[in-house]
């Protein structure tokens, strides 16, 4: 295993920690990691793309902010910072967007966490999906 590898493994294994106490507390019906880590092409500086769903959030967001303080997403928000996750907003620069967006940072990895109310429709070579099972 080369350090490229070990770099993917400890980024999913922090996002199943993240994921499976979002499960523990029944914050969420279904977690995805994407991009590329899911895709094993992450280099040690990538951040780390989740999807946490609940039909029960209140709204959708692609960037979580730690303003959201009420209902379901706040109730998130609040358990992520109890795990000591941080949140900061970072200016990014993609194809489609620029401008500044929340991301979230947690034992020295940087994630980025979008809040839906449905299971995305994602390929599967693209994603990996963290079930309850998986959570002990």
């Amino acid at each position: 295993m080369d350090d490229n590898d070990n770099d993917i493994k400890n980024k999913i294994e922090k996002s199943i920690e993240i994921i499976c106490t979002l499960y523990k507390n029944q914050l969420i019906t279904d977690g995805y990691i994407i991009g590329s880590v899911a895709k094993g092409t992450a280099k040690k500086e990538s951040d780390i793309d989740l999807v946490l769903v609940n039909p029960r959030f209140e709204f959708l967001t692609l960037s979580l902010s730690p303003h959201y303080d009420t209902g379901e997403v706040g109730k998130v928000v609040n358990l992520l910072k109890n795990m000591g996750v941080e949140f900061k907003l970072v200016e990014r620069e993609k194809k489609e967007y620029k401008g500044k967006e929340w991301y979230q940072i947690y034992k020295d990895e940087l994630f980025h966490i979008s809040i839906v109310l449905m299971s995305p429709d994602i390929k599967k070579e693209e994603s990996l999906r963290i079930t309850k099972d998986i959570c002990v």
